[in-house]
């Protein structure tokens, strides 16, 4: 199966020299590039403007973008040297797996537990979004608190 469109293949041989099969290269630029949600602020902003129902995918300073159906290569162009370098913009390894953690305890009872040894009963409110804020909505009896997402250390699910 083809990996890259005609267009696609067009904009890679032009951009940059590649010393692997097409197909190969695609699926490295699909496995290891990074997305949209990984970045914050204004590099994260201008990615969003690219999407238009395709995958879009940052790899080494490239912007690759991605058919979602048939999984090819559609298009491929440098980031604009006002996001150089990518790495300014990333949200931390650590941030991106606490994220994952809290979202999947939402709208659970739990228990969360701060770097501070405190410890709060409650929901989590909505779907905390990394490149938006530092805070998680947290339900806390009558009150929505907000938490830091650095300060999370744990959270448990409480079972009734």
């Amino acid at each position: 199966m083809k990996q890259l469109t005609y267009h696609g293949r067009r904009r890679v041989k032009e951009r940059i020299e590649i010393n692997e099969r097409e197909a190969v290269f695609v699926k490295r630029v699909s496995r290891d590039g990074k997305t949209p949600n990984m970045y914050k602020g204004d590099f994260y902003k201008y990615l969003c403007t690219k999407k238009r129902g395709a995958r879009i995918k940052v790899y080494r300073e490239y912007i690759y973008i991605l058919s979602k159906t048939s999984r090819k290569l559609i298009t491929m162009y440098k980031v604009p040297l006002k996001y150089l370098p990518t790495k300014k913009y990333e949200i931390p390894r650590s941030v991106i797996s606490k994220t994952m953690m809290v979202n999947s305890f939402l709208n659970r009872k739990v228990k969360v537990y701060l770097k501070d040894d405190s410890v709060y009963f409650g929901y989590i409110l909505e779907e905390f979004v990394a490149n938006e804020t530092d805070d998680v909505a947290f339900v806390c009896g009558e009150e929505i608190v907000y938490l830091n997402i650095n300060d999370i250390v744990k959270i448990k699910w409480i079972r009734n």
